[in-house]
This record gives structure tokens, C-alpha cells and sequence, in this order.
């Protein structure tokens, strides 16, 4: 198992990305008894803020070792936790069995982002819920620049990513669009962009078993917000 990440950066180690969810997201999603699932879960810091009597039913999937043995020794946390390279395997859940699914800062950094959302919508339910974050522009190496000095790593950006075009925010939005999950809700928060989505499960085909055709069309719908009706 490896960290399927670049630079060895994942998902929460010491960043505390999950206290600048929108408080009326976080109510939203510590409920009882529902399935709430956070991939890429990184030192388990969100887990235990909704590991509690009244909080939802907890799960997690990591692709780090390091951070699976801290959630587990450390944070002890009342979750079903597992290791899973969430870039290239399938995710061990059944179809529709999640709630609510929780990425928060992972998406950018893994080789296989199609997989992984591919998974998330394979395993959420019809109108579940889908919070999703990553870092704004400016913190992207080989788009943004950083303005403050203290956060730049990597040459004029903060963050070295595969794919850094992809997390454009208007490319984001059209990348999520694609596989139907509706944004109803988004925030800025710091150097962090969240998105509130709900999963439609559509009667048309989806657009990666589409292998032939009239391409041009196939985007219409997609490319102009107006004409997307889900």
C-alpha cells in the first residue's frame, strides 16, 4: 500500500481542513443514524469530532499507512476504518450504501481522479450528499502564484498536483457536472474552496460509457449551466 499521493502530501496531516467546514454543512452531516463516509481521511480529525453517541454511523478509507495506524492507535475512533489506494482500487462498499461521502483535499492529489469519483458515486445514495474541498487556484504550482512566502513550496504555487488544470474552479465545477452530481451550496473558506453537491442518479448514460458520437452535443448540456437539468 502506498500513499498514491504527490510529495507524500495527504489529506489532513496537521492542516485542520475539517474545522472550515461551514458550520450549517457540519449540523447538516452530524446526524444518527445515517452512513457517513470520509475518503482519504488523513489523521482521522473529522471522524472524531463526529465520533459520538448521537453522531452518524462512521466510516473511512486511507490510502496511508501513517495516517491509518494514527487513527486507529491514536484518535482510537469508533469508525470502520480501512486502507485503500482510492486512486486505482474499488472501494469495498455496496452500491447506494452512503449517505453523506466527505472528501476533503485528497482529489488533487491522486493519479486516478476519475476513479475515485466514479467510486463516490457508485457508492452514495440517490440525492445523497457529497462534501467536497480543495485549494483555490493561487495555491496550485503552474497556475496560481502565492502571495504569501511563508506558504510557497513549489516554485510560484504552493501545491505540485497531476493534473493542476483540473482544479481551475470553473474546470472543477464542469468535472463534477459531468459525472451528475448537482452543486447546491459553496463556500470559500481561508485558501479552500467547499462545494455541498447532491448525487442524481440520472436515466441517461454516462458520459465515460460513451465511447462514440457526437461529442460536441454530448458537452452542450454540461458546458452551459442553463441546460442542465438535474
Amino acid at each position: 500500500m502506498s500513499y498514491d499521493a504527490i510529495n507524500s502530501l495527504v489529506n489532513n496531516w496537521g492542516m485542520g481542513i475539517e474545522g472550515a467546514i461551514p458550520d450549517s454543512w457540519f449540523n447538516e452531516i452530524n446526524k444518527p443514524n445515517i452512513n457517513l463516509l470520509e475518503v482519504g481521511f488523513g489523521k482521522g480529525n473529522l471522524l472524531k469530532r463526529l465520533d459520538h453517541n448521537d453522531g452518524p454511523v462512521l466510516y473511512g478509507l486511507e490510502a496511508s499507512q501513517t495516517n491509518f495506524r494514527y487513527a486507529k492507535t491514536e484518535q482510537q475512533l469508533n469508525a470502520q476504518l480501512s486502507l485503500c489506494d482510492i486512486s486505482t482500487e474499488r472501494f469495498q462498499y455496496p452500491d447506494g450504501y452512503f449517505d453523506i461521502v466527505v472528501l476533503l483535499e485528497v482529489l488533487e492529489h491522486i493519479m486516478s481522479p476519475i476513479h475515485c469519483i466514479l467510486e463516490i458515486k457508485r457508492i452514495l445514495k440517490s440525492d445523497g450528499l457529497f462534501i467536497f474541498s480543495w485549494p483555490e487556484e493561487r495555491l496550485i504550482s503552474g497556475i496560481g502564484k502565492e502571495e504569501d512566502n511563508s506558504k510557497r513550496q513549489y516554485g510560484d504555487g504552493y501545491h505540485s498536483f497531476p493534473y493542476p488544470g483540473l482544479f481551475k474552479y470553473e474546470n472543477t465545477r464542469v468535472f463534477l457536472n459531468q459525472f451528475y452530481f448537482k452543486i447546491i451550496d459553496e463556500e470559500k473558506q481561508d485558501y479552500h474552496i467547499f462545494f455541498k453537491m447532491e448525487n442524481k442518479k440520472v436515466d441517461r448514460p454516462e458520459i465515460l460509457d460513451i465511447v462514440n458520437g457526437d461529442y460536441e452535443n454530448l458537452y452542450d448540456d454540461i458546458i452551459t449551466p442553463p441546460k442542465l437539468i438535474i
